[in-house]
């Protein structure tokens, strides 16, 4: 095993957008300082990667009336969703120090989803005409998105657990039209109706465990209120300009 970055599992839970943008931001410029990866849920919020020009077609309003936040950032990819009962990974990391490339990254983040998966029985793979994120059958249980400037991540993943899919609705999923979203809840209640929910506490072990074994990395709680990164992220979140 490599070396050992912290992880902290954000609170509030679920957390607003633009504070964790924000704080992301923050951390990329104190970098290489220190590496870590944030987990956490979202509250309803939309968000337009950089292949999407604007708002053409009104998400931003359609979002505020569902009760939704919409925000265009700098990540990969089209138009998501994120919400309560969706694992969302942020990793902070330098691809210089691992050695890969943005292309080597974003494969590396699918493989380990589809190995936390794997602990539930539930068969899931990448793209069968290269689309990113991760799959069952046809049906899509993990979005991937990221940034990286100056060889730093930013951005990530986003891990469907248990959230209302109802939400997807009102988007075309990461601009593909002729494929649906799912979760993991959805795809074990397929074989076992009466089998409970699958949670974010559930999965964040199983995301643990993929990621240490993917990137030969130690991922290490930092949740203590006197480790450094969960004070920084304190302080950082709450001092967000508005």
């Amino acid at each position: 095993m490599g070396r050992s970055i912290p992880f902290v599992f954000l609170k509030p839970s679920p957390s607003p957008y633009a504070p964790v943008l924000y704080a992301q931001r923050m951390l990329v410029e104190r970098m290489p300082r220190r590496e870590c990866v944030l987990f956490l849920e979202h509250i309803p919020t939309y968000t337009a990667g950089r292949r999407v020009r604007g708002d053409p077609d009104g998400l931003a309003e359609r979002a505020k009336a569902l009760g939704a936040e919409y925000y265009e950032i700098q990540r990969g990819g089209q138009v998501t969703f994120h919400g309560p009962g969706q694992l969302v990974g942020y990793p902070i990391i330098n691809l210089k120090e691992q050695g890969i490339s943005v292309r080597d990254y974003v494969r590396k983040l699918q493989h380990l989803l589809i190995a936390a998966i794997q602990n539930f029985d539930i068969k899931s793979h990448t793209g069968a005409c290269n689309e990113t994120g991760v799959w069952v059958e046809d049906r899509k249980v993990a979005a991937i998105g990221v940034h990286v400037s100056r060889y730093i991540t930013s951005h990530g993943f986003a891990l469907n657990c248990n959230p209302d899919l109802s939400w997807y609705n009102h988007i075309i999923p990461c601009g593909i039209t002729d494929k649906s979203v799912t979760s993991l809840t959805v795809e074990r209640q397929r074989s076992d109706p009466r089998a409970p929910p699958i949670t974010t506490h559930d999965s964040l072990p199983h995301v643990i465990e993929a990621f240490s074994d993917t990137f030969n990395v130690n991922l290490v709680n930092g949740n203590d209120e006197h480790d450094e990164l969960s004070s920084f992220l304190e302080q950082t979140m709450a001092s967000q300009p508005k």
